[in-house]
């Protein structure tokens, strides 16, 4: 009786170990977003600044929304240009938002201060 539910338990174990991981298949693997512009704890003095992200995993094509946590929406796209002297001083929370074609999302973020 022992030698059987030891052999049932291994034959339960390998059939864990061989069941197919479908994470690294294309298009399945996990959603993730990186802010590549502004760097965490850039200091942002008027004019322009270029905010750009990227998104791997999910599925294709990916939308883009851009926030503050002082100025509210900034804009969408994977790469944008924002005008620092609107923006208020103090310290802020930039978020980028990914969303995939299935409708999954992520988010980046990054703090960076304006002066």
């Amino acid at each position: 009786m022992r030698i059987t539910a030891i052999i049932s338990v291994l034959i339960l174990l390998t059939a864990g170990c061989l069941e197919q991981d479908d994470s690294k298949a294309p298009g399945s693997s996990e959603l993730t977003a990186k802010i590549h512009s502004p760097k965490a704890g850039a200091v942002l003095s008027g004019g322009h600044v270029v905010m750009e992200a990227s998104a791997s995993g999910g599925s294709g094509p990916y939308t883009y929304e851009w926030w503050s946590s002082m100025d509210r929406y900034l804009g969408s796209g994977s790469k944008i240009t924002v005008d620092s002297s609107r923006l208020k001083e103090g310290e802020h929370l930039i978020v980028v938002k990914v969303r995939d074609s299935t409708g999954k999302s992520v988010q980046g973020s990054v703090i960076v201060n304006v002066i």
